[in-house]
């Protein structure tokens, strides 16, 4: 049945009877896939028919990547903003278009009147075998600059009573 109907090809994304990995052989008794890791899972095709078939490649991904954090308001929102594109610019995963873009998607705290708080959404168009990579490495940066920024940010100061 496997054979006639097709539910995946070779070197399909696939979870089946529990198991995921890439499909690697499929013959009249066996389903061959490989994990990850280079490990060979071995099903037996009745298994198979019998389960629900997950295929991650039928519907290949948009390559949208789209992050949002919070981050304080002001001046250093401007060179975060600005960093963030000079790297997206830069890495081919990237599709000129539409271009990358950086913009401030709502206001989180306002407790701190000088300086609110407010969610900074990045989007930019990548290549949909790269979207994840490509969405970590931004996430990576994202951190490591928020980081850096809260080591230099002064603390408060506060009135001796």
């Amino acid at each position: 049945m496997l054979l006639l109907f097709r539910p995946f090809r070779i070197a399909d994304d696939v979870e089946v009877a529990g198991k995921a990995g890439k499909v690697h052989a499929l013959s009249l008794f066996m389903t061959e896939l490989i994990t990850a890791d280079n490990t060979q899972i071995l099903l037996p095709n009745g298994s198979v028919w019998g389960s629900a078939i997950i295929n991650h490649s039928t519907y290949p991904g948009t390559g949208e990547v789209k992050v949002s954090f919070p981050v304080r308001s002001g001046r250093p929102i401007a060179r975060i903003g600005e960093h963030i594109l000079k790297h997206l610019r830069e890495d081919s995963r990237i599709e000129p278009q539409p271009a990358p873009e950086v913009h401030v998607s709502k206001v989180v705290d306002i407790s701190d009147a000088v300086d609110p708080i407010v969610e900074l959404t990045v989007s930019a168009k990548a290549k949909p075998a790269e979207a994840d990579a490509v969405k970590q490495r931004l996430m990576d940066l994202v951190s490591t600059m928020l980081a850096d920024a809260n080591a230099t940010r002064p603390e408060p100061s506060r009135a001796a009573g």
